[in-house]
């Protein structure tokens, strides 16, 4: 006789549902149970998860009194008449798996058909020791001549400098000695301004 043992809602507990499917060939790699009640339409229902080794999942939610309260086959709904009697709402549990199974398994092999194929990235080639020293030597090499044409550009400009500092302090000189020379002219001229 099968039956659910609501007080254990696991893999232990639903040892004799398991046991039909697997006398159907309906081999399940996996049940997924935290056998935790949770209250859902005013009942307390525990639920498990069968992973066949198909790829399908079945949902089976029981109530408190061991009756079946819901079962899903791959997220879908699927109505049981003899929720009460868990021997024959097993036996059309099993016909579902069965019935679904062929449409299942193509609707597999078409989704995996239709994933394109990752082809990976080529990873960048690493750059030996002896290359990346090269590109150091290089670099320094462009880094030292940059510097010393621009030592070249200064001194050129620092003795520009030097040249025009030179030629304006003449001109300076230059001045002072016209101002002075436009002062004794002045004073020449203011004296004569008297004398007449």
């Amino acid at each position: 006789m099968i039956s659910i043992d609501f007080k254990n809602f696991n893999e232990r507990g639903l040892k004799k549902v398991i046991n039909a499917f697997e006398k159907q060939d309906l081999h399940i790699k996996e049940v997924v149970a935290n056998n935790r009640p949770k209250r859902e339409s005013g009942y307390q229902t525990k639920a498990a998860t069968l992973h066949f080794e198909s790829g399908q999942k079945l949902l089976l939610k029981a109530k408190a009194n061991g009756s079946i309260f819901q079962v899903k086959l791959n997220n879908k709904a699927i109505p049981i008449k003899h929720v009460d009697d868990l021997k024959k709402a097993v036996g059309e549990v099993i016909t579902f798996v069965k019935k679904n199974e062929p449409k299942f398994l193509k609707q597999q092999q078409t989704r995996l058909a239709k994933k394109r194929v990752q082809i990976p990235k080529p990873k960048p080639a690493t750059t030996s020791a002896k290359k990346q020293l090269e590109q150091v030597s290089g670099a320094l090499t462009s880094a030292k001549e940059e510097n010393e044409a621009l030592g070249e550009e200064l001194q050129g400009l620092t003795e520009e400098i030097e040249d025009k500092q030179t030629t304006l302090a003449n001109l300076r000189a230059r001045l002072d000695e016209e101002t002075q020379r436009s002062e004794t002219l002045q004073a020449e001229l203011d004296a004569l301004k008297e004398a007449a």
